[in-house]
């Protein structure tokens, strides 16, 4: 029988992501959320998205440590996702998501504009700026396109 990743249902802070990690790795869900604090400050909107999607594509797990095959069989991926887009609070947690992705876009692309001013450099690394500009224009399409994706939802 092999491993499976699950979302922990005994050892869980949020969503259980880190419990069901610690499980899986058989390592103390502990460590796995410290080393996730310290991703989050790198990069929080990396690590935050990580973890959403963590919360949604994994399965929750069983309390037992042992899974008959069975049980693993039933585990069918196009449920899962029924399930999920049947959740109530798929739509407002997209709809969230969104916001908090265009607000960073804005942010963005506002510090973009104001870089060369506040420091009089006047555009003197034009690849950097069309990045950030670019990273903007990107979490701003990616926030509009979680918008219309929670719009369709039944």
């Amino acid at each position: 029988m092999s491993k499976r990743l699950f979302r922990s249902k005994s050892d869980k802070i949020l969503c259980g992501v880190c419990g069901g990690i610690g499980e899986y790795l058989g390592v103390d869900p502990n460590i796995i959320r410290l080393i996730t604090v310290a991703l989050f400050v790198i990069n929080p909107l990396l690590i935050f998205i990580l973890y959403i999607v963590a919360c949604f594509i994994l399965p929750e797990g069983y309390r037992s440590k042992e899974l008959s095959e069975e049980s693993l069989k039933s585990l069918d991926l196009r449920r899962i996702l029924n399930e999920v887009a049947k959740s109530k609070y798929l739509r407002s947690v997209l709809l969230i998501l969104s916001f908090v992705l265009v607000i960073i876009g804005l942010i963005a692309i506002v510090v973009s504009l104001l870089k060369p001013v506040i420091t009089l450099t006047l555009w003197s690394q034009p690849l950097g700026f069309v990045l950030s500009l670019s990273y903007g224009i990107a979490l701003i399409i990616a926030g509009i396109a979680l918008v219309i994706i929670a719009q369709r939802l039944p």
